[in-house]
């Protein structure tokens, strides 16, 4: 099984786990990808690094499925992604992925369905607008939660 990670190639043999279950993983040998050739690959991985794995919005926009541990840490965005919807979400040890991809390989129109609703969604939320009207919604929610005199 190969899975795109991080500009990785990740493949089950090529893993170790160190230490328990909930810790992390490390990747003893693969081969790099650039970040423009993501998108060729019909699945992504998103492994979070020692805060948030970053770059979840661009694998969001490449029409691919995206397939992710859960979330540790958050960005602002987070809350709004469902999993089965715009991702698809494994346990914290990957110990499901074989299972998940087999599925996901077994059904490729369901495959498709949340890659493409996860790119739209990225495309439609995560613009310099969405990003402004997140914002403004924050400050709008703070000042308005202040009492008055």
């Amino acid at each position: 099984m190969q899975l795109c990670s991080i500009g990785v190639f990740l493949q089950r043999a090529d893993t170790e786990v160190v230490g328990g279950a909930n810790e992390r993983q490390s990747v003893s040998s693969g081969s790099c990808v650039a970040i423009d050739a993501w998108c060729q690959h019909r699945y992504l991985v998103n492994v979070p690094g020692n805060t948030m794995a970053l770059a979840l919005k661009y694998r969001l926009l490449c029409g691919s499925v995206v397939i992710t541990s859960p979330f540790i840490y958050h960005e602002w965005y987070y809350s709004q992604l469902k999993d089965g919807e715009h991702y698809v979400a494994v346990d914290l040890s990957w110990s499901s992925s074989a299972n998940l991809l087999s599925q996901l390989r077994t059904h490729p129109a369901v495959a498709q369905e949340i890659a493409m609703r996860a790119r739209e969604w990225a495309k439609h939320y995560l613009t310099e607008d969405g990003f402004d009207s997140r914002w403004w919604f924050q400050i709008y929610f703070l000042f308005s939660s202040l009492k008055k005199d």
